[in-house]
Order: structure tokens, then sequence, then C-alpha cells
């Protein structure tokens, strides 16, 4: 076997110490690519499950927007309807519309839109006045 002299063995120590230091340093930026590409991979997961969660958000705003818009629709009617001869108020959950004129108070109109709503109805009298009790249906 042929022995290497001082001076090769000093280059071939400096070339696998150099050496080693590149592979060190390649180890070290690897690392944490693949952290980064982990991470990047679970944002991505995070932002379709936040998209699926929008959008069903979306749908659920929408079906409550549905819900309730008949019931703002049966309102603004009632009033429109009602005019200057009745009074509407929020009452419990529901309404109450205290007749003001009963010769001119619009019932016919008034009872239909309100039972064509599905509404529940009571007619009563208080302090001396026709009032009308409705509420949305009992589920």
């Amino acid at each position: 076997m042929a022995s290497l002299s001082g001076s090769d063995k000093s280059a071939s120590t400096q070339d696998l110490e150099r050496r080693l230091k590149e592979l060190e340093e390649k180890l070290r930026e690897s690392v944490p690519k693949k952290e980064a590409e982990e991470l990047k991979k679970k944002i991505s997961e995070l932002e379709s499950y936040l998209k699926k969660y929008e959008e069903e958000l979306k749908a659920a705003k929408q079906i409550i927007k549905d819900l309730q818009s008949p019931l703002r629709d049966v309102v603004s009617r009632i009033k429109d309807i009602v005019g200057e001869y009745g009074k509407v108020s929020l009452e419990y959950g529901g309404y109450e519309i205290t007749v003001l004129d009963p010769h001119h108070f619009p019932w016919n109109l008034t009872l239909n839109a309100l039972l064509d709503a599905s509404f529940e109805v009571w007619i009563t009298r208080k302090d001396g006045q026709n009032v009308i009790k409705c509420k949305p249906p009992s589920v």
C-alpha cells in the first residue's frame, strides 16, 4: 500500500472537511425546506377547511334570511293595509294591531293577510279599543 505524504494527507483532510461542511449546510437547508413544505401543506388544508366553513356559513345565513323575510314582509304589508286606521306594534314575539277607527279599518284585508301568512290570530278588547293579536305559527 502506498502511503500518503504529509501534504497529501492535509489536502485530503481539508477536502473531506470541506465536503463535510457542504453536506452539513445542505442538511441544514433541507430540514427547514422540509418543515416549510409541511407547513405549506397544513396551511393549504386549513384554507380548504376555512373555505368549506365559509360556504356553510353563507348558506346558513341565506336560510336564516329566507326564514325571516316572510315575517318582515307580512309586517310591512300589514302596516300598509292598516294605514292610519290602526297601529301595529311588536308584542311578545308577535304583533298587536290596535284598531283606531273601527268603521274604516280594513278588517277583511288585515285578517286575510294574517291568516294567509299562517299567523295565529286573536281579537280582543283592550282599554275600550278593538285589538288584534297575532303571532307566527307555533312549531
